[in-house]
């Protein structure tokens, strides 16, 4: 009998970094991290709540920009302020401004997907949504947040290095039998008003003729790694989720 389990694209991706590093003491607690996640998924943390908000924004910010008019002291004339709120996040309309314009609107962007992959007796069915399409490339935008002048963060070679070893965009191509994935970043700090930092979108990822191969290792390895650790109950996938995939498409 085929078993059935279900994982999106982003935990595959957090099992691959595990998967990857070298370093000892490291590994281990990134693994330890990796069960507790599969088991009790934790909750967003103010980053990734930002960063979710900053998502939403971009797809459609028209709906999201917010105008309010004062008077200045001592003045007989008003001004405007603009900016852009979701969720209870305030990004500067200068900030959500340079952004746009790096973002080809001519796209479907949150677009979900899923696909079943076959990996010795076990069918899983991989799921994620991707942020932007057109024709056959995809876009992801990417937030890092940073504090004071962390600019490590922004070694070219290392963040490049970092998006090209991902199986995000291997996923995806896949998937959606892409021909390109660009990994958009925005470096941002926390601050009141957030501040962007810099922009960076000369990463393009292509696929390539043995790339389905190591997708299907990277399942067999996770595969492994789940019936090691006994994870395959927290696995488990329900037609509801297929359902929620399939009306998406209609």
């Amino acid at each position: 009998m085929v078993k059935q389990l279900a994982a999106r694209v982003t935990r595959l991706e957090s099992f691959r970094r595990y998967r990857d590093e070298q370093d000892y003491d490291k590994s281990t607690e990134m693994r330890e991290q990796l069960v507790r996640e599969i088991i009790s998924p934790a909750p967003s943390n103010r980053k990734m709540q930002m960063g979710t908000a900053f998502h939403t924004i971009i797809a459609q910010p028209e709906k999201f920009l917010k105008t309010s008019t004062y008077t200045y002291p001592d003045k007989e004339y008003q001004g405007e302020y603009s900016r852009y709120e979701t969720d209870g996040f305030v990004f500067p309309d200068h900030v959500i401004e340079a952004a746009k314009r790096h973002v080809d609107y001519d796209a479907v962007f949150e677009l979900p997907t899923y696909k079943f992959y076959n990996i010795d007796d076990t069918e899983i069915l991989i799921t994620g949504t991707c942020d932007h399409l057109r024709g056959t490339k995809l876009t992801d935008f990417k937030t890092r947040w940073f504090e004071g002048q962390q600019w490590g963060v922004w070694d070219d070679n290392n963040l490049r290095e970092t998006y090209e070893a991902s199986y995000q965009w291997r996923f995806y191509c896949d998937m959606f039998g892409a021909d390109e994935f660009q990994y958009m970043v925005f470096a941002m700090r926390d601050r009141d008003p957030i501040e962007l930092v810099k922009i960076k979108t000369d990463i393009v990822c292509t696929p390539y003729r043995t790339m389905r191969r190591d997708i299907d290792d990277l399942l067999y390895d996770f595969l492994h790694f789940v019936r090691v650790h006994e994870l395959e109950p927290h696995l488990q996938r329900t037609d509801r989720e297929l359902r929620i995939l399939e009306e998406a498409f209609v």
